[in-house]
């Protein structure tokens, strides 16, 4: 999942079918990328506003490719990165998600990795955060029980190094 430099990314994304994010952003995550099947964007609230802000929209990722951001044509590179390497995700199809996943109270930086499993369960940004089979445990059987809050240590979901616990709210 990747977030937005500002609004008028969104409809150039949607409408060109791609999504691009410096490859310095994957370096700790290379290996992840040959992986990747999807592509999630992240709408902030400072830039939608309360009601926009989340996640909504999923891509199906077609083909990648590590190029010059110069050759980014779809929109123009700011002073400085014509030459830096970004990943140029092509995307089948855009599609809007069933529901929006929330802020809830986080962020984020950069980029997100998680599964297509937790994005479709998801309902607040902390949880796209789960990863060890304890947690997703331990939020499964307390989301049979109600709305679930999951707490991290910092509050943009891709710079937290640990989940801090999963609670039912009341």
């Amino acid at each position: 999942m990747g977030s937005l430099a500002d609004r008028g990314q969104l409809m150039v994304c949607l409408e060109h079918r791609f999504y691009h994010i410096p490859l310095k952003n994957l370096f700790s995550q290379q290996k992840l990328l040959t992986q990747m099947q999807f592509v999630a964007i992240y709408q902030s609230r400072r830039l939608f506003g309360e009601k926009e802000s989340g996640i909504s929209w999923l891509g199906q990722i077609e083909r990648w490719e590590v190029v010059p951001r110069h050759e980014i044509k779809e929109r123009p590179a700011r002073r400085g990165q014509q030459n830096e390497l970004y990943v140029r995700f092509q995307i089948k199809e855009w599609t809007r998600l069933p529901h929006l996943v929330k802020p809830g109270g986080n962020f984020v930086y950069s980029h997100l990795f998680t599964t297509k499993y937790i994005l479709d369960r998801a309902e607040e940004l902390a949880e796209l955060r789960l990863g060890t089979e304890e947690e997703l445990r331990e939020w499964r059987e307390k989301r049979r029980l109600g709305k679930v809050k999951v707490e991290l240590d910092h509050e943009y979901v891709d710079k937290a190094e640990r989940v801090l616990g999963v609670r039912v709210e009341k």
